[in-house]
């Protein structure tokens, strides 16, 4: 779609488009952004590749771009074609992780007749008055014991598309800011003591948690933080996820997050 086109023609191009592909295609304004549901979905015998894509296709033009780019980013960073069109994005990248699995297939033959398997996911998973959060999900299985999945999320600024990632958090090294982090692990892991908490992690002491690799974001809740697997527990105990209440979280962010909630 084009960046700048009349409400009118917007809304008629909107309801042909959603009426057109209504089986995969979803398209919804809200906020500062229009945004398109896409899917790519290719199965062989060997090879099993499903990529779902909500991507912005009209809003605020700075919004827009920095959105665009951390989607790219979060899926390889490949990308080069037409920044608005949804379908060339998620085809593009659909296509790309058939490809490289189907390369990988035709060297290595899966045993037992299993697959190889890609199944991606990036969608917008909260927004505010102010702001709008997206994550990408990817599981793959090439082989072995289990799976694996990778998680990025980001929160944007709807007034000039800033990206808040790590750099929105302040007194990082404050004893309020280590308990917050503590109990929200120990929310996750459903324990009551330090003691216990220690067990749950790989070799981490709780007055020495690390961040997560993936910098925080807002949901409708909080500030959440997720850890990737085996970043500070092992397989079994997924992906470790807490969020902050804003009323708590409030304190530990710089004043240009902080005026992004309620």
């Amino acid at each position: 779609m084009k960046k700048k086109r009349c409400q009118l023609a917007t809304l008629i191009g909107l309801v042909a488009c959603a009426l057109a592909l209504s089986s995969c295609h979803d398209s919804t304004k809200s906020g500062a952004l229009t945004v398109d549901s896409l899917k790519y979905d290719s199965v062989t015998a060997a090879v099993d590749c499903k990529l779902s894509v909500t991507y912005p296709v009209e809003g605020e033009p700075a919004l827009l771009s920095s959105v665009r780019e951390y989607l790219s980013e979060s899926l390889g960073d490949l990308y080069k074609g037409e920044p608005g069109s949804a379908k060339e994005f998620t085809d593009f990248y659909g296509q790309c992780m058939f490809d490289s699995l189907a390369r990988e297939a035709s060297a290595f033959e899966m045993p037992s007749g299993a697959s190889y398997v890609y199944y991606g996911e990036v969608k917008k998973t909260a927004e505010g008055e102010k702001f709008v959060t997206f994550e990408t999900s990817v599981y793959s299985y090439l082989g072995g014991a289990h799976g694996s999945t990778v998680f990025t999320a980001a929160t944007f600024r709807k007034s000039d598309g800033r990206k808040f990632g790590e750099d929105m958090l302040k007194d990082r090294y404050s004893q309020a800011f280590t308990e917050a982090i503590k109990s929200g692990l120990m929310r996750y892991f459903k324990v009551q003591s330090e003691m216990d908490l220690e067990s749950c992690l790989l070799d981490i002491k709780t007055y020495a948690i690390p961040l997560p690799q993936n910098p925080p974001y807002f949901t409708a809740e909080g500030l959440t933080f997720t850890y990737q697997q085996y970043e500070i527990a092992p397989y079994a105990a997924g992906m470790p996820t807490f969020t902050i209440p804003f009323s708590q979280a409030r304190p530990f962010l710089i004043r240009a997050a902080a005026d992004l909630i309620p």
